[in-house]
């Protein structure tokens, strides 16, 4: 009777603990529903929310190109951009001047294959995720340490303390999804733990899912979940933003079948998955999805008005250079968001297409005057914005 009673005892506190665990990490009925069937598309009501508070045109020459945004932090009156291709980190004042650069290209101490993101801690040094691991500098620029681990993200958390983020593939030095180290590579906290059949997937997800820095402490998306789960800074992880609307969405409660997911993705199904790209403030939130047709939407949500908008003007081709998340949606210390607006683009396409010139002078005059003097190697212009009630 004993033994029955302890059986059933520990199925009670197995069941709780279950129950518990599915309440915190699952959505539920505090967490936000995005329909995405709902979005609102009209271009002047996305346009009567978003406020160009300023422009900086980035000054430079072949040696300072940027290509390829993958990250931009703006603090302490400098610009900091770290560029894909070029890999390069470069820094700029708020006049656009080209100002220095961390590390450099190469495969050297301090050098970088393939810069994949960055972040700045409180004592100013940097950390950046190269193609080779973890790269150290002081805030002097010098290179400090290193430390041979595959992220593909890396975000600010607290103090000296930073989150970095690891695609699913058998080559992850991780058995979790996120780690949360000290300047000593300590390691302070693990979230979102990989599932086994990992092991088996070669297939790398370099663009989904990922981790973002907030002005409230970290929001994160695991590689193919519907669900945007948030980090306070007490450490409280909670499901905050759901993606709902549509059958095509990979749902939440497949987010561990990583081998059903890559075959889908590496077929072209017509699944629905969040991109890598998304950012918040406490008035908006800006997020990317993949949709049915294989391309790239960005969607915003005004978190007053509780509306979401997918703008028609900015799903047409000849807008492609603008308010695309893909190329390195940031936020300042004022959280304010930024975009980069790529001057190459004008060079090639303003004077010939209409359709730009039209959209530009109708909806965006504020930006026509960046066309000017353009060639095939000027910088981006960045533009900071509001967006919401």
């Amino acid at each position: 009777m004993k033994l029955i009673s302890f059986f059933l005892a520990s199925l009670f506190l197995l069941n709780q603990f279950s129950s518990n665990d599915k309440e915190t990490f699952a959505p539920n009925e505090n967490t936000i529903k995005l329909d995405i069937s709902k979005a609102i598309t009209d271009t002047d009501a996305f346009l009567s929310k978003l406020k160009i508070t300023k422009v900086v045109k980035l000054k430079g020459d072949t040696d300072t190109y940027i290509s390829a945004s993958r990250k931009i932090i703006d603090r302490d009156n400098k610009i900091y951009i770290c560029d894909y291709i070029e890999s390069n980190l470069s820094i700029f004042d708020y006049e656009g001047n080209y100002l220095s650069k961390v590390g450099a290209k190469g495969r050297g101490p301090g050098e970088f294959n393939r810069i994949f993101d960055f972040t700045i801690l409180d004592d100013g040094s940097y950390v950046v995720i190269d193609r080779n691991g973890l790269i150290q500098f002081n805030k002097d620029k010098k290179y400090v340490s290193y430390l041979f681990q595959n992220p593909i993200q890396i975000c600010y958390m607290k103090g000296n303390e930073y989150a970095v983020y690891f695609g699913a593939t058998k080559y992850s030095k991780s058995t979790n999804h996120i780690m949360v180290y000290d300047t000593d590579y300590n390691v302070k906290e693990k979230y979102s733990p990989f599932p086994e059949e990992t092991e088996d997937v070669t297939t790398g997800f370099f663009d989904i899912g990922g981790i973002k820095a907030t002005p409230f402490g970290m929001l994160y998306n695991e590689l193919s979940s519907p669900v945007y789960h948030e980090v306070l800074n007490d450490g409280t992880v909670y499901p905050k933003y759901e993606i709902t609307g549509n059958a095509h969405i990979w749902p939440y409660e497949k987010r561990n079948q990583i081998k059903s997911f890559a075959k889908m993705k590496s077929e072209e199904a017509k699944i629905i998955y969040p991109y890598y790209q998304f950012q918040e403030n406490s008035n908006a939130f800006i997020f990317t999805l993949t949709l049915e047709d294989q391309q790239l939407h960005t969607f915003y949500y005004d978190k007053i008005s509780k509306k979401l908008y997918k703008p028609a003007l900015m799903q047409e081709a000849y807008m492609a250079a603008f308010f695309k998340p893909i190329f390195g949606l940031g936020m300042n210390q004022k959280h304010e968001f930024i975009i980069p607006v790529y001057m190459n683009w004008f060079y090639r396409n303003y004077n010939k297409n209409t359709e730009t010139k039209s959209a530009l002078t109708k909806y965006f005059p504020e930006l026509l005057t960046l066309a000017e003097g353009t060639d095939e190697y000027s910088n981006p212009a960045l533009v900071y914005f509001t967006f919401g009630e």
